[in-house]
């Protein structure tokens, strides 16, 4: 298993790409914010290299499917009323941005995930924690 913690605060899906107008034709592009994003996530994982490597030789993809469990810290967990707050992010915009950088960072294909488990918890920084584990698929 890999366990890989990050201070960083995770882009959402609603982020990631910006539309421009040229001439009558509407063209999406990869955001400014997204590109800061990739960079750090990356740089963050550069230390996980050597666990990354354990686990490549370990997985088998007639054998695996891929267990993720994504942890999002969050200064903004809850509102005034203690109520969890609307400002601390969708928890599914949040999941699918990081996939994607995780999954490029380990050269495999995200359509290999069979699980995944996700919480939004209050933290006193943002952090982002993501375990990557095997898990066995039928036959």
């Amino acid at each position: 298993m890999i366990m890989i913690k990050m201070p960083l605060k995770p882009i959402s899906t609603n982020e990631t790409h910006r539309v421009r107008k040229i001439g009558k034709t509407y063209k999406p592009s990869i955001s400014k914010d997204y590109k800061l994003f990739s960079l750090e996530f990356f740089y963050h994982l550069k230390q996980y290299d050597n666990d990354k490597n354990i686990f490549l030789k370990k997985y088998d993809k007639k054998r695996h499917g891929i267990s993720l469990g994504i942890f999002y810290y969050t200064p903004n967990y809850k509102n005034k009323n203690g109520e969890i707050s609307v400002n601390s992010g969708d928890l599914d915009n949040i999941q699918k941005p990081s996939i994607d950088q995780l999954f490029k960072w380990l050269k495999l294909n995200d359509a290999t995930v069979t699980e995944i488990r996700s919480r939004k918890l209050y933290g006193e920084k943002y952090c982002l924690v993501i375990t990557v584990d095997t898990i066995g698929i039928d036959s």
